[in-house]
């Protein structure tokens, strides 16, 4: 098994929808893990939620890659240049859920969950490569 999918979205809340259908179908067919599914969608979601609040210009590309031990998913914006990785505001995991900040913990979510996490920028976009193991 080894698919790869290269999908364009509109940076609008209504396209998340149709972004998790598209990782539920790689998965199925690829009979990912469930942990896995459930990783990858949060993360996905996460990070499509945030350039949808913050990029508001142009289309955000996914492009997804499984094969039988690793998921590579990269994901690629023509917003400002953000490192979310150095320039989001670290996490406030220690204050009570109603008094902290927002902020920062979607990132921590990103880092915690994907087994590698990187980003570039090239020439005017983002480049954000999540990549997770599939045995579990």
């Amino acid at each position: 098994m080894s698919e790869q999918l290269s999908l364009s979205f509109e940076p609008k809340i209504e396209e998340l929808q149709r972004l998790m259908a598209e990782v539920e179908d790689l998965a199925r067919r690829e009979e990912w893990p469930e942990g896995l599914v459930f990783r990858a969608s949060l993360v996905l979601e996460e990070i499509a939620i945030n350039i949808v609040n913050h990029a508001h210009s142009g289309t955000f590309d996914v492009l997804l890659a499984s094969d039988p031990e690793i998921v590579r998913i990269e994901v690629v914006d023509s917003g400002d240049p953000f490192n979310p990785l150095t320039d989001a505001p670290p996490p406030d995991l220690e204050s009570e859920v109603g008094e902290r900040r927002v902020g920062g913990l979607g990132v921590h979510l990103v880092k915690t969950m994907m087994d590698e996490v990187s980003y570039d920028r090239k020439g005017d976009r983002n480049h954000l490569l999540m990549v997770a193991r599939r045995n579990e």
